[in-house]
This record gives structure tokens, sequence and C-alpha cells, in this order.
């Protein structure tokens, strides 16, 4: 499962696997497709209703820059993620 590696590799380089990063990767991990910010934010905070979008954000931006998702700009107005 991508977001159990993502999540080990994550632990590995000392960043804290928490509950809502879980989840965002999961919900990466889970999508047909490309996947934007705002459609994790809805799925995640169906379960975890405390969610805050800018947690989203910053969890994609992590993962982003450490290079285990890739985001693409598919020209609609916003930028999707998809796992490696």
């Amino acid at each position: 499962m991508k977001a159990r590696w993502i999540g080990r590799k994550l632990s590995d380089l000392g960043y804290r696997l928490t509950p809502q990063r879980l989840m965002i990767l999961k919900a990466i991990e889970d999508a047909d497709s490309h996947i934007s910010a705002e459609e994790i934010y809805a799925q995640v905070r169906t379960r975890y209703p405390q969610m805050n979008i800018s947690t989203v954000y910053r969890t994609l931006e992590l993962v982003k820059e450490l290079g285990l998702v890739t985001e693409t700009d598919m020209g609609d107005g916003r930028v999707r993620y998809h796992c490696m």
C-alpha cells in the first residue's frame, strides 16, 4: 500500500505519522486518478471533522518536497496530486 510506504518514508526521515497525515495519504492512494487538496479535505473531514484544510496543504507540500507525490496542474484552476 503506497500510503504505508509513504508513511514509513516520512517516519524514517524523522516526521511524525499523525492520524491526520495518514488519512491524507490514504485519500491520495485511494483516488482513482489525481486528486485535489479540496477533494482530500472533503474525504478526510467526514471521518475527522476537526481537520483543517491548512493541514491538508501543509502535508501535501511536505510529501511533494520529499518527492513522494506528484503535483499536476490539470488546467482547471486546481492543482492535483498523485502517489509516485
